[in-house]
C-alpha cells in the first residue's frame, strides 16, 4: 500500500483547495465459493454512494488518513488491516444496495427460493446433490427450478455446483496442500479419476499440478482459461 499527499493549491480566483490524501493498494482475495460475487462487481465503486448504506466506512477512511500522516511505529501494518476492513465494508455495502443488477449470482441470492438452494450447496458442497433435491430446497418443481436458476445465473444448477466444488478444491490444494484423495472425498467424488477430470476441465490444470505449485492463484488460472466462464452474468456459450 502507498499513499500520496497533494499540497494546497491557490486558484486564480483566490480560492484554496484543501489537501487530498490518495490511497492506492492491491489486494489478492481468495474467496473460494464467493468468487462469483467479486466477478459480478463493477471495476470502480464510488465511496460517496456507498456511504448511504455503510456510513461506518467514513471513520475507517479517517483513521487511514491519520495513520498515513502520523507515520508512527506500526503504521504500515495498521493501514493494511484498515484497508481490509474498508474493502469488506465496500463489498457488503455494494451487495446491500442491490449490486446494480437483479441478474447473475447476486440476483440469485436476492431470490428467496434460489438463495436457499445456493446456500445449501455452499453449506454441503460434498453432498450428492441432484436437481430434484435442490428443487425441493427451493420449494419448486424440478423443471421450474432448473429454468429459473439458468435464467438468473446463466448456468445450470449442477454446473454451478461443479464450479463451486472446483474453486474449493483449488484452495484446498494450493493453500492447504491437502492430499488429492482427501479433497476429492470431501467434495463428493468417490472416484479420484472423475475428480481429476472435472478439475482439469474446470480449472485447466490437473490437481497434482496445482498442489505442487505454491505461488499460483485462482485468478491466474482463470485468466488462462478460454472455455470457462465464471461471470455468472450471461449464459455460457
Amino acid at each position: 500500500m502507498k499513499n500520496e499527499r497533494r499540497q494546497q493549491v491557490v486558484t486564480t480566483e483566490g480560492n484554496v483547495q484543501h489537501d487530498a490524501i490518495i490511497f492506492s493498494c492491491c489486494m489478492e482475495m481468495e474467496l473460494g465459493g464467493m468468487q462469483p460475487l467479486v466477478a459480478s462487481m463493477p471495476e470502480v465503486l464510488l465511496v460517496s454512494t456507498l456511504l448511504e448504506t455503510s456510513p461506518e466506512i467514513r471513520p475507517m477512511l479517517d483513521a487511514m488518513e491519520r495513520e498515513s500522516l502520523a507515520l508512527q511505529a506500526g503504521h504500515i501494518g495498521i493501514l493494511a488491516r484498515l484497508a481490509e476492513v474498508v474493502a469488506a465494508l465496500m463489498v457488503r455495502s455494494w451487495a446491500a444496495g442491490g449490486g446494480g443488477s437483479t441478474t447473475g449470482w447476486l440476483g440469485a441470492l436476492q431470490d428467496p427460493r434460489l438463495s436457499r438452494a445456493i446456500a445449501m450447496m455452499h453449506k454441503h458442497p460434498g453432498r450428492n446433490w441432484t436437481v430434484a433435491m435442490l428443487a425441493d430446497e427451493a420449494s419448486q418443481s424440478r423443471s421450474v427450478f432448473a429454468q429459473r436458476f439458468l435464467l438468473v445465473t446463466g448456468v445450470s444448477p449442477l454446473r454451478y455446483l461443479t464450479d463451486l466444488r472446483m474453486r474449493l478444491a483449488f484452495l484446498s490444494l494450493s493453500r492447504e496442500h491437502q492430499p488429492i484423495e482427501t479433497v476429492a472425498g470431501q467434495l463428493g467424488y468417490g472416484s479420484l479419476a472423475a475428480f481429476s477430470r472435472a478439475f482439469k476441465r474446470s480449472m485447466g490444470l490437473s490437481p497434482g499440478a496445482v498442489r505442487a505449485t505454491k505461488t499460483i492463484t485462482i485468478r491466474q488460472v482463470q485468466n488462462d482459461l478460454i472455455i470457462h466462464d465464471l461471470s455468472y452474468g450471461a449464459p455460457t456459450p
